[in-house]
């Protein structure tokens, strides 16, 4: 009886030569990340398409052999891990921008440290981070694009009745803009005049239905929105036992006269606002509303 004919296998020669190649390039770069003695550009057939040599990456990195000629050899295991961000020597606990004590950090991004070390908690910067000296860094904050509507109160500046707006401040909750309250000792005077509106830079709310931990979030929404705001709580802070309850907000992206000026420069470093100058203890700014109200109040005065 005859030998039944032998079935060859159905390997198709370039295939076997492809992967040969890919292999032996592999092994030859050897962790250098390059294939030696082969272009760039040099591809082996393999029967269902082409392997690019320029993708092998060391030998670390075999199984890297690809379509696209990634330097890095993607799919392999090699390769240089990335740099991970690292708190300087210099570094003591606190928050530090990537470009402050932190090496190798993404730029715009906020770091923690506990001091030489990983850097922790990183924070993207949506505004851009704030090199603080003498204390932590911060994100900076932007004022709030707010549309532009009818005046809520005559006395306002367009834009200040724009973002008292955005806050849910209504008109009947303000109660003086340009006005010539004896307590106010002339800072509700008139400052300027923008499109036609005749404005002062003060605004009085009324906070007869808050509570004081309200206020303090309504205080807060202020600064965010470009007012230095003082709650004027009878006995406390240097205010008047004898004078009303309320807050005086000052929007100081305007320009605005001098006893303005000095108030807010009263609330930018922790004072009342008042004859007597002192601390002001109800509300503390962030650093980042600190900066925020003083650059623009920096530009306007």
């Amino acid at each position: 009886m005859l030998d039944p004919p032998r079935v060859k296998r159905a390997t198709p020669y370039g295939l076997e030569a492809g992967l040969v190649a890919a292999l032996f390039g592999a092994l030859t770069a050897c962790g250098s990340g390059d294939v030696s003695g082969v272009p760039n550009s040099e591809s082996v057939a393999s029967g269902g398409g082409t392997v690019d040599l320029a993708g092998a990456g060391g030998f670390g990195g075999f199984g890297g052999a690809s379509t696209t000629g990634s330097p890095s050899g993607e799919g392999g295991t090699g390769g240089q891990a990335a740099l991970l961000p690292t708190c300087e020597s210099s570094a003591k606990a606190g928050h530090y921008c990537a470009n402050d004590k932190v090496a190798n950090g993404v730029a715009d991004t906020l770091y923690r440290c506990d001091g030489p070390g990983p850097a922790s908690d990183a924070t993207p910067c949506e505004h851009g981070c704030f090199v603080a000296a003498g204390s932590d860094d911060f994100c900076q904050l932007v004022l709030p694009a707010c549309a532009h509507k009818a005046q809520l109160k005559y006395g306002l500046a367009p834009a200040a009745s724009d973002e008292l707006r955005c806050i849910g401040i209504t008109a009947g909750l303000i109660t003086q803009t340009i006005g010539d309250a004896a307590a106010s000792a002339g800072t509700h005077g008139k400052d300027g005049t923008i499109d036609g509106y005749a404005y002062s830079a003060a605004t009085d709310l009324s906070v007869k239905t808050l509570t004081n931990a309200q206020v303090k979030v309504l205080i807060n929404d202020l600064t965010t929105h470009g007012f230095a705001a003082f709650f004027r709580d009878p006995g406390k802070d240097g205010w008047p036992a004898t004078e009303a309850r309320h807050i005086h907000a000052i929007y100081v992206n305007v320009k605005m006269k001098a006893s303005l000026q000095s108030q807010v420069s009263d609330w930018l470093t922790g004072l009342n606002g008042l004859v007597s100058h002192t601390k002001y203890t109800f509300y503390q700014a962030s650093p980042a509303q600190k900066q925020l109200i003083k650059s623009l109040f920096d530009a306007k005065n």
